[in-house]
């Protein structure tokens, strides 16, 4: 929500789901962690209530990301298979 007022606004639809975030430095962006979404067959399945589980198949990692707050462009930041479970600012 806007420090002058006004209403709240959602900034992504990444269908994962955030699990962590932080505003950067300069305030202009946030840094967020969110699970990998699920494939187009993996939502076929689930909607055919489809639930036999499939060990060690399609891994989802959390991976982090930084969105610029005016833009709303969103930028991975992770490599695929990384799995990112908490981060912080170095101190400099």
């Amino acid at each position: 929500m806007r420090t002058d007022g006004g209403e709240a606004y959602k900034l992504t639809n990444h269908s994962g789901g955030v699990v962590n975030y932080k505003w950067g430095k300069n305030s202009n962006t946030i840094f967020f962690v969110a699970i990998d979404s699920l494939t187009k067959f993996e939502k076929e399945r689930k909607e055919k209530k489809d639930d036999e589980i499939i060990l060690d198949y399609n891994y989802k990692s959390c991976r982090l990301y930084e969105i610029d707050i005016q833009s709303r462009e969103i930028k991975l930041l992770t490599e695929d298979k990384q799995n990112v479970n908490d981060f912080g600012w170095e101190a400099q």
